[in-house]
């Protein structure tokens, strides 16, 4: 998900709210004044709004290229290199500073969120992000790396590459490893509360939470471009929602089982029944996503015929 500013006249307040709008479909972060509430120093709050976006789009309009604060924002997008100028009419003369610089022409657009012209729009904004991304890890880094990272063409290829439904690679490896990561410890922890069960956790449950994750959010993916939409977060609201269903679904069957187990006077073991939890909520989070993936492509197919 990329941050976008806008930057407008307020007399083309209703272009700049559809375009908005549009950008905001494609699961991007937009702001813009209208977002500002009373007391806010107007100044302040779009400096610090500036100084954190990965584009700035400027709506060139007769208005706007009179309008002091909106050359002063474009000449900001210029030195910062995440300039994106468009325009809706051509009456009317660019700003000196900004004639040798391709605007992307919007006067044909008839407000659909996923038409070409915003489609091109948004695969600019993406690049603005990698590059941002980037030089965001380069700046994190030790000198030493520093060069080795900018000159790689593989950490180039991961922060542009994305998967079906707009994920960035770099985003999909590290939700999946981080995602694994945490499982592996709670399995870890809960495994400690049982003596002689430290070794039980090892690399291979590591691997295999990762694939799980990894594969059910793949199949998200799927699903999600097949729908024509777009997520570039690997935690997003659905999947996140689908992950937490899972657990609560798993937790209650488990537990349930287990109070079941302690009424007819069994002895059930605790550090299991919270493994199982574990287990089980992946095994059904796998198993969701494989059902509508398998769905998602029927549909598809039927729809072809």
């Amino acid at each position: 998900m990329a941050r976008i500013f806008i930057s407008y006249s307020h007399d083309d307040r209703e272009a700049a709210q559809r375009l908005a709008a549009a950008v905001q479909d494609y699961g991007h972060e937009v702001w813009w004044d209208n977002q500002l509430v009373g007391g806010d120093d107007f100044r302040d709050v779009i400096e610090e709004r500036l100084s954190r976006v990965d584009a700035i789009i400027v709506v060139w309009t007769k208005s706007s290229v009179a309008k002091l604060w909106v050359k002063a924002e474009a000449h900001l997008g210029l030195a910062r290199q995440n300039l994106v100028p468009v325009r809706f009419d051509k009456d009317f003369e660019l700003p000196d500073d900004f004639q040798h610089i391709h605007v992307e022409y919007l006067g044909d657009w008839a407000g659909a969120p996923r038409a070409p012209e915003i489609g091109k729009l948004v695969r600019r904004i993406d690049e603005l992000k990698g590059a941002a991304d980037r030089a965001r890890l380069s700046a994190a880094l030790a000198p030493q790396l520093r060069a080795k990272v900018q000159n790689s063409g593989l950490v180039r290829s991961l922060f542009d590459a994305a998967l079906p439904g707009g994920l960035r690679v770099y985003r999909f490896i590290g939700g999946a490893l981080g995602a694994a990561a945490v499982l592996w410890l709670a399995l870890f922890l809960i495994g400690r509360l049982s003596p002689g069960a430290d070794d039980t956790v090892g690399l291979g449950i590591f691997l295999f939470l990762l694939a799980a994750v990894a594969l059910a959010r793949g199949l998200d993916q799927m699903i999600i471009a097949a729908k024509r939409g777009s997520s570039d977060r690997f935690f997003d609201r659905a999947f996140s929602a689908a992950c937490v269903i899972s657990f609560l679904v798993s937790a209650c069957g488990v537990l349930a089982v287990f109070l079941l187990s302690m009424l007819l006077g069994m002895d059930p073991n605790l550090v299991q029944t919270l493994e199982n939890v574990i287990g089980i909520a992946v095994a059904l989070l796998v198993l969701s996503y494989a059902v509508r993936a398998a769905f998602t492509v029927g549909r598809v197919l039927q729809s072809r015929v």
